[in-house]
């Protein structure tokens, strides 16, 4: 069964959220699992970035 894009968007936002949970350091740089041409990396790396802040 295919993925509506909301439900995408929340499975990439769940898994970056737990990613960062799992050192829960706001300086760790994390590996980026998505390619460089697929939206979902632009996604993860903007979801990263929002985790983080709100961490600080």
């Amino acid at each position: 069964m295919n993925m509506t894009f909301a439900q995408q968007c929340n499975r990439i936002f769940d898994e970056t959220v737990a990613l960062y949970h799992l050192t829960d350091d706001v300086d760790f740089k994390p590996q980026n699992p998505y390619s460089a041409n697929d939206p979902a990396h632009t996604l993860f790396a903007k979801n990263w970035i929002d985790a983080v802040q709100w961490h600080l």
